[in-house]
């Protein structure tokens, strides 16, 4: 037991603060009978914990004779044997001391020593005179009845407390006392718990929320607690794991990096759990049961795939192996968030293969890395969960997570393999439940390796396609993640029977016939058999390309004329034998001296004879198929056809390239499917003699070319005529016994009209969304009565017309391109031929194709290709500019410079600038505009003329200050400019000039150039963006324009320029993920119709983003069909107010509910909201309700229309369109709106009836 001064008591010394029975020191106030709370407090503690068990086991005998119990301590031990006990024997009662009697016991042996005391008083019975005893230090009368044992009785239970955890699980408690009454003189105590417990808050916390013990340790961060070797920027983490059972609900805590750990609170806050991977709960100390349920005593457990309460039947068990063997760090599979069970298996048998585990998210290294292996047992924390790893020595690898348990995070498995190892032999298994399971992966799809790079020593390649794991179908990338790509793709070597290699195969003549000089030598790539012995004997010429990733050896050597007087003098070398496939070309040589006389051979030396070399060694073009083209119908007999082309290496040629007596043409014939229509039949008799009935026909699917029926899916896409329609022969007569006053039902809070005539209304079809390749076309198809009144309810949905259709599915047309034609030696650049080909194989116009993704037809050769067949047409001097450096500014208009030089283009040499000053000079700087700004720029237009025909005037342009957006988007918009405040939007003391000096043309010019002020730009934004003006030739002594040759032509003023030159704003979402490679939900600036706005960009993971508006979080956005009606309709109290508590019946979920949206859906192309899109609403009650709808039953009194909607725009780029209206529906229907600039309330209703939009118009927004 603790001492009452102890600093543990601290908190429960309230009043008195001594004297009692745990008091350090006793004194004259000291009551020995009485516990201070601090006592209780631990006492209570003790007696319900695990350790106060043995006190449960009531004794087998009682020692204590009635005799003692039944009478107090001072009737069996009068005054001198309580000083005995006290002090020793010999000691009796102190008859000097002058004190109260009862109050101190005060003893003495001898009187020369005067007395001692403890400062007790005496015991309780002891004798204090006649017919009086003490009783707690005072002396009474003496009254047996007083000493009447009274048993105690619970109190009333307390207030529950707070809940001790806001999510996951906490504990709240209530207590009582024994004071009703409180037990006396020996009286027995309560019986049964003095508190009790109850869950709270038991809705999980989401992943981003840290763990509840987690957060605890996290107190004590910076503190030490005067451990040794800790600093004051100390980190505490919990420590899990702990074995004993009494540990686990104490807080134990480690340093951060450190296994080393300690008790920092005897016990956790209630409802902390009492393990990592455990749903027990503590509770004052003591783990409790608890369930999945995060409730104390509950038996509600996981299922396998981590399911609360979950049967296993939406769980789904993901199995497989891996055992590719390949030297170093291999991904072997990503393990999704939402996975429980996990069971990795590698069977060692002595191998060098190591599973590694990496942090989906962050990359992190979670269980072993590149550089460090865990050899030993051991448990690590990752995903929420505690996860098992055998270590690297087991006989058998394994990593295992407990059972039923979650992952909060994706977990990457990879495999390093060090050396020479054997292939790993690596199961993996995991649950997981339909929900969270991935529905797309990569897969090594048909294992088809890809084409070898090279004809020798290559590479193939195994790319992973994007499939549906459940219908292994292949689907688009995107649904991918790219970084597991990456790691999927396989390669091996290729083409390993061979190598290439540069050959000489012939030299040219020296270049001098005397001296030093140089001469040609002749190089082929050779395909060098190495799997024969002698292998160098063993070769094949190529094309040259296969020998590109080779050095070439230099094409001329230096040789040493002989500087003999005869030579062998060439005649022109013949015509290839062949022009392709590798031939020869021949020439005659005759000896000659020096003045050219022809000699005998034997005069010159035959080793320098060359009459013979190779020539065309290219590949020939051969012929080869494609796949059969479609089917040339759709449906019955036709054809199809296989189209070959002309390629060399796969590279497509003209035909004309090819031997066209070597071409093929096959062809068969095909059927698709046979061709179908519907077939409709006579209409039956109506259902009903009187009033509305229902008439029936027959329609099949049928065999146009024999008529017969066949299945339904052959008349796919084709509009079905509709196998129903209401009739009315005549109405019906019917006699009440009362008058009904009323088209609704009333007793059924119905909104279905006793009026007929509503029936289907379909549109036109709207043109096919593409030309080819799959398009889409809709129509309109709305429930609508002769009254214009729409509602679906009213019409049959079992023959709803077909509203959208797949079209033009056949395949676009696309470029097809040949190879590359030799280097030019005049142009420098070499061509190829570019086609359009459709879907059968044929040749169209280029139109039908689309031009942005058309490949180059010229492109440049490089330098080395075509500089020695330069001609310089006499002048070897020209102007050479260097590249245009950076603009001077990041903000508004600057300049940007380049170097300049005059070169000897035969020499390759720099000289001075008089060399090239009779050409024209380029310039070496121009205005340019940057907008990398951060909120605001100046906006600069092109100078205006001169103001004076001649000597000096004044130019004008216009300078405006303009809104910047991301990355350099300008609003074109200028905005208004206060100069007084001059730091409102731009900086007025940075504003470019609008107005400068010029200088006309000389004064005694006759003709002079004048220019029209320059024309709108053509652009917006964007570097297409340019302006002109008209510049003509006026004569300034007649005053009229002549023709543009009397002007001077280098003083022409410039007719373009360059206007709005800044980034344009990307227009959709689906741009935004193109263009910036994003697959980030946010919101994003975007352009709409030359208007900047801001937008909500959902789904970006997808091929079809979609836009929203966020709405602001202080506006106010609802819908709502009201959940009352008056039990009198024909009544309207409270002068149409809304009372809760009205005289009313409610109106049930499937008719009211109240819908809050925080975004709504967008169609950025006709700009009207979407009301019918709940992506981003939250329902309060009942059903979803359109934004910008209401409706009730209330009551059929004009005017007291209770439902309400409010649409508030306000923080938004945008404001609803001022021909927005409203439409009511229904006979006793209204609707009556309060319009603020970017607000409207609406009040509808009726008795049944609603407001939408007015058709047509819909939603209507402007862009503010």
């Amino acid at each position: 037991m603790l001492h009452d001064e102890t600093e543990s008591c601290s908190y429960f010394r309230k009043g008195r603060k001594y004297g009692y029975i745990m008091s350090r020191m006793l004194n004259n106030g000291t009551k020995p009978w009485l516990w201070s709370e601090c006592s209780k407090h631990y006492v209570t503690e003790f007696l319900e914990s695990s350790k106060a068990k043995c006190l449960h086991k009531a004794p087998a005998s009682n020692y204590i004779s009635s005799e003692i119990t039944e009478l107090l301590p001072g009737e069996n031990f009068e005054a001198d044997k309580q000083c005995e006990l006290e002090f020793g024997s010999g000691f009796r009662l102190c008859p000097f001391k002058d004190q109260p009697t009862c109050a101190v016991l005060w003893c003495t042996s001898n009187y020369l020593y005067g007395c001692r005391s403890n400062l007790l008083p005496w015991a309780d019975g002891t004798s204090c005179g006649r017919g009086k005893w003490c009783h707690h230090g005072e002396c009474i009368p003496l009254d047996r009845q007083m000493m009447t044992p009274v048993v105690g009785g619970w109190g009333s239970w307390q207030p529950w407390t707070e809940c001790s955890r806001t999510c996951g699980g906490g504990v709240k408690y209530t207590k009582r006392f024994c004071d009703t009454p409180v037990p006396r003189n020996g009286g027995a105590y309560c019986t049964g718990s003095s508190v009790q417990y109850l869950s709270c808050n038991t809705q999980s916390c989401g992943n981003d929320v840290p763990d509840f013990r987690e957060v605890q340790c996290s107190e004590f961060d910076g503190i030490t607690k005067n451990l040794a070797n800790l600093t004051n920027d100390v980190q505490w983490v919990p420590k899990y794991g702990l074995g004993r059972k009494e540990d686990l609900c104490k807080l134990y805590c480690r340093p951060k990096n450190s296994n080393a750990y300690y008790p920092l609170k005897e016990k956790v806050i209630d409802g902390t759990k009492c393990g990592m991977n455990s749903f027990d709960i503590c509770v004052n100390g003591i783990c409790r049961p608890g369930g999945c349920d995060n409730k104390l005593n509950s038996k509600v457990e996981l299922d396998e795939c981590g399911i609360c309460g979950g049967d296993n039947s939406k769980c789904q068990e993901v199995t497989g192996n891996y055992n590719i063997s390949r030297t170093g760090y291999h991904m072997v599979l990503r393990i999704p968030k939402g996975s429980s069970n996990i069971d990795v298996r590698q069977n060692a048998n002595n191998d060098t293969n190591y599973l590694v585990l990496v942090d989906g998210e962050t990359g992190e290294y979670v269980l072993n890395s590149k550089t460090m292996i865990a050899p030993q047992q051991k448990d690590v924390i990752s995903g929420g969960v505690i996860i098992n790893y055998s270590g690297s020595s087991a006989a058998v690898e394994r990593i295992t997570t407990p059972k039923n348990h979650k992952l909060t995070k994706d977990l990457v498995l990879w495999i390093l393999s060090i050396g020479e190892a054997r292939p790993p032999d690596i199961t993996y298994r995991y649950i997981i439940s339909e929900e969270s399971a991935p529905r797309y992966g990569w897969s090594l799809y048909g294992n088809k390796w890809s084409k070898c790079n090279s004809i020798c020593n290559g590479t193939q390649y195994m790319n992973p396609v994007c499939v549906e794991l459940a219908t292994n179908s292949e689907q688009s990338d995107s649904y991918c993640s790219e970084f597991d790509k990456k790691h999927r793709t396989q390669k091996r070597d290729c083409n390993v029977h061979c190598q290439l290699r540069w050959t000489d195969v012939s030299r040219g003549p020296c270049s001098v016939n005397c001296g030093e000089g140089l001469r040609t030598v002749n190089h082929q790539c050779m395909k060098i058999d190495t799997t024969k012995e002698n292998y160098d004997h063993y070769y094949e010429v190529v094309d040259h390309k296969h020998c590109n990733h080779l050095r070439k050896p230099p094409d001329h050597e230096p040789c040493q004329g002989l500087c003999e007087s005869t030579r062998w003098e060439y005649t022109s070398w013949s015509e290839c034998s062949v022009t392709c496939g590798g031939g020869t070309q021949r020439r005659s040589a005759k000896c000659v001296d020096d003045s050219s006389h022809v000699m005998d051979d034997s005069h010159c030396f035959k080793s320098e004879k060359v009459t013979e070399q190779v020539c065309n060694v290219r590949k020939c073009p051969v012929w080869e198929s494609r796949e059969w083209t479609p089917c040339s119908v759709t449906c019955g007999r036709g054809f199809r056809t296989k189209p070959y082309f002309c390629h060399v290496d796969g590279k497509v040629l003209d035909p004309s390239a090819c031997d066209s007596r070597q071409r093929h043409i096959e062809k068969e014939d095909c059927f698709e499917r046979p061709c179908a229509g519907w077939s409709v039949g006579g209409w039956s008799e109506c259902s009903a003699t009187c009033g509305d009935g229902i008439s029936n026909r027959k329609v099949i699917c049928r065999n146009l070319d024999d008529n017969q029926p066949i299945q339904e899916t052959f008349c796919a896409g084709i509009l079905k005529p509709n196998d129903t329609k209401f009739c009315k022969i005549t109405d019906c007569t019917q006699t009440l016994p009362y008058q009904r006053r009323f088209d609704n039902d009333i007793m059924t809070n119905s909104i279905t009209s006793y009026d007929r005539g509503f029936r289907w209304i379909t549109g036109a079809w709207s043109p096919c969304s593409k030309s080819c390749g799959g398009g889409i076309s809709s129509r309109m198809v709305v429930c609508r009565n002769e009254f214009g009144e729409e509602h679906e309810k009213f019409c049959p949905l079992n023959v709803v017309p077909v509203n959208r259709i797949d079209c033009n599915t056949h395949q676009c047309p696309h470029w097809e391109y040949g190879g590359w034609s030799e280097c030019d030696a005049k142009t420098c650049v070499k061509m190829r031929q570019v086609n359009c080909r459709n879907s059968t194989g044929s040749f169209v116009t280029n139109n039908q194709c689309d031009n942005k993704t058309r490949p180059p037809e010229v492109t440049p050769c490089k330098p080395s290709q075509c500089h020695s067949y330069v001609h310089y047409n006499n002048d070897p001097y020209k102007w050479s500019v260097g590249k245009w450096k950076p603009c001077s500014t990041m903000c508004g208009e600057g300049k940007k410079y380049r170097h300049l030089v005059c070169k000897n283009v035969q020499l390759q040499s720099v000289v001075v600038d008089n060399y090239c000053r009779h050409l024209p000079r380029p310039k070496t700087n121009v205005t340019c505009e940057k907008y990398m700004c951060s909120n605001y720029a100046w906006v600069t237009t092109a100078w205006s003329q001169c103001s004076a025909f001649c000597g000096e005037g004044v130019r004008n342009r216009s300078v405006t200050c303009h809104r910047v957006y991301q990355k350099g988007a300008v609003d074109h918009n200028p905005l208004s400019f206060d100069k007084s405040r001059s730091r409102d939007y731009c900086d007025w003391h940075q504003r470019p000039d609008d107005k400068e000096m010029c200088m006309g043309n000389q004064c005694n010019e006759v003709y002079v150039w004048r220019s029209e002020p320059w024309r709108e730009c053509s652009h917006t934004c964007g570097k297409k963006g340019r302006t002109t003006r008209q510049v003509y030739c006026y004569n300034l002594k007649t005053h009229q324009k002549v023709e543009k040759r009397h002007c001077s032509r280098h003083a022409k003023p410039r007719r373009r320029a360059k206007c709005n030159q800044w980034r344009c704003l990307f227009r959709s979402c689906k741009e935004i993920q193109h263009r910036m490679k994003t697959r980030v939900n946010k919101d994003y600036l975007i352009t709409i119709r030359n208007k900047p706005a801001r937008v909500y960009c959902y789904k970006m993971d997808t091929n079809q983003p979609e836009e929203y508006i966020t709405l602001h979080a202080d506006g106010v956005n609802y819908a709502e069909n009201y959940d009352k009606r008056l039990k009198n309709p024909h009544s309207c109290p409270y002068d149409g107010r809304r009372v809760e508590n009205c005289d009313c019946l409610p109106i049930g979920p499937e008719r009211s509910g109240r819908t809050i949206f925080w975004k709504v859906r967008l169609n950025i192309t006709s700009l009207r909201i979407i009301g019918d899109d709940f992506t981003f609403s939250r329902q309060i009650s009942g059903m979803r309700v359109p934004y910008g709808t209401a409706g009730d039953c209330y009551s059929a009194v004009e005017g007291c229309a209770q439902a309400r909607f409010s649409i508030d725009l306000a923080g938004t780029s945008f404001r609803l369109a001022g021909h927005v209206r409203w439409q009511s529906i229904g006979k006793y229907a209204s609707v009556r709106t309060v319009t603020t600039e970017r607000r409207v309330d609406g009040l509808c209703g009726g008795y049944c009836g609603n407001c939408v939009p007015e058709p047509g118009i819909g939603l209507h927004v402007e862009i503010t």
